[in-house]
């Protein structure tokens, strides 16, 4: 934390890169430093920026089981793409990890922001919500069925 802010003292941006190219905050939420991306948040760092692997702030905090709080304030600064499959083809929609939550917070931003539920499907042509029922989560299923239906964009 105190090198943190030290670095934010000195520098005008919250962007800070690590020398393998990827965004600090991928290591942070890996070494569950939630204090730490609390404070990079609110100084302005931009979530958008990805690893050299593409993962969205939403799929990583997926895959490191982040506080919901923190998915919000990553989801709230997030661009348009927040929701995108990263270079080796995984999605946030189709992940095993997905938490109810996780899926009432996502179902719900997909909805405000009128996207389509015809496009969330997989290689295998399979719906967000067929998929969270074939794999027995079926909590999961109902969260995200409940935004589709209430949809105008099926």
């Amino acid at each position: 934390m105190k090198e943190i802010k030290e670095y934010l003292i000195y520098n005008e941006n919250a962007d800070i890169i690590e020398n393998n190219g990827n965004p600090i905050w991928y290591r942070l939420m890996e070494e569950k430093k939630i204090d730490e991306l609390i404070l990079l948040i609110n100084n302005g760092m931009n979530v958008s920026k990805r690893n050299n692997n593409n993962d969205s702030w939403l799929l990583h905090c997926i895959k490191n089981d982040m506080p919901n709080y923190i998915l919000i304030l990553g989801l709230n600064k997030e661009n348009k793409f927040w929701f995108s499959k990263n270079n080796n083809g995984e999605s946030p929609f189709f992940n095993k990890n997905l938490s109810v939550d996780y899926a009432e917070i996502i179902g719900k931003k997909y909805w405000t922001e009128g996207h389509s539920w015809k496009h969330l499907t997989n290689e295998q042509n399979i719906s967000t919500v067929d998929f969270y029922k074939n794999n027995d989560m079926i909590e999961v299923a109902k969260r995200l069925e409940y935004w589709k239906k209430i949809s105008f964009r099926r």
